[in-house]
């Protein structure tokens, strides 16, 4: 007699083949993660001045990612078998199903140069080195319901390079970096035969093809006791250093955003609106209003609300003269988002400033 778990095997491996999606595309992952990617960096530079960090430290991690990748890892380690190890994975896709997950680890760091001074400009210039790691993965079902696939999409960026905060007036802040930019990335899809066999969604180690190129951010802070305005421009591509192709490419980034300042006994309130873009995602998704709340009498902390057309997310931070401290929650009030059920993301964020 065929035990239940074979037959479920044999169920599987016919629909691998049979099924005429199988090659085809879930969802455009690359957008979405593009998209996500941008709202991670944009929350992140809410909270500090880039390039003047000794040391800084990021970790987005969307709920039940880990669960996720440990059901999976638990599901197919070398103690179960073959046969087990297939009907787990298709059980952690049946589980998972019409859902994505989303992370993102960024470290950074700089090293200060003597500031320079030329006809009342000052210049304050730092080595920078950041890094980037990060992957969305979304499991669907919906076109397929007995054969569901899991689509990652991971990209590691690496920036090495010469950063610097230019005072042209007591209002105006200039901030420049030109650096290395070296990128490499991959779209891939697993079926439960990939996921039993690789006993992982994706090896990051595979991220070794970098398309290296040379990059400019240029950012404008015009700043009054009334009101900030910023502008900025990330990744202009000047010119690339090799063949190499990645899937994302070099798509520039641009930001504005107008904030407006307030001060009450309790502290200063500062409502804001911006917009953000890049090729791939909609640039109505990325128009945010927001709420900042610092200058708080004797208490060092910070407290930020950002709302977008996707998510919710509040930021209180802590701030010392050596140390900022922050968590951030990412909620999204919009579900599901493309007929897939996305998960609030938690952060994490470290770092240590200049002096």
């Amino acid at each position: 007699m065929t035990s239940k778990p074979m037959n479920t095997i044999k169920l599987m491996l016919l629909l691998s083949f049979l099924s005429p999606l199988s090659n085809a595309a879930l969802r455009p992952e690359l957008t979405r993660f593009s998209y996500l990617s941008d709202q991670t960096k944009l929350i992140r530079n809410l909270k500090r001045v880039r390039s003047r960090n000794f040391l800084a430290a990021d970790i987005d991690i969307s709920s039940g990612l880990k669960k996720m990748i440990g059901d999976l890892k638990e599901g197919t380690s070398d103690t179960v078998s073959s046969t087990q190890k297939l009907t787990n994975a298709f059980g952690v896709l049946t589980k998972y199903a019409n859902s994505e997950r989303y992370m993102d680890i960024g470290l950074s760091a700089s090293m200060p140069l003597p500031d320079i001074t030329i006809k009342g400009i000052t210049f304050f210039p730092a080595l920078i080195a950041e890094m980037d790691l990060g992957a969305s993965i979304t499991i669907y079902n919906q076109d397929d319901p007995i054969n569901p696939k899991a689509q990652v999409y991971a990209r590691k960026d690496l920036k090495y390079g010469l950063g610097s905060i230019i005072q042209t007036s007591k209002e105006v802040v200039w901030e420049f970096a030109a650096y290395q930019l070296l990128r490499a990335d991959t779209l891939a899809q697993a079926s439960a035969i990939t996921l039993a066999t690789d006993g992982e969604f994706y090896d990051f180690g595979s991220l070794i093809e970098d398309q290296k190129s040379i990059a400019l951010d240029v950012k404008r802070i015009k700043k009054t006791d009334q009101y900030t305005t910023l502008i900025e421009v990330k990744e202009l591509l000047l010119t690339k250093m090799n063949s190499t192709e990645t899937l994302m490419g070099s798509p520039v980034y641009l930001h504005a955003r107008q904030t407006w300042h307030k001060k009450w006994p309790t502290g200063r309130i500062s409502p804001m609106v911006g917009a953000h873009y890049r090729k791939r995602h909609d640039i109505f998704d990325g128009i945010y209003i927001g709420l900042i709340w610092d200058q708080i009498k004797n208490y060092p902390v910070k407290f930020m609300a950002v709302v977008n057309a996707q998510t919710f997310t509040l930021m209180p931070q802590l701030n010392l003269s050596w140390l900022k401290f922050s968590y951030t929650y990412r909620n999204p009030y919009r579900n599901p988002i493309d007929k897939i059920w996305v998960s609030a993301t938690h952060s994490i964020s470290l770092s240590i400033p200049f002096p």
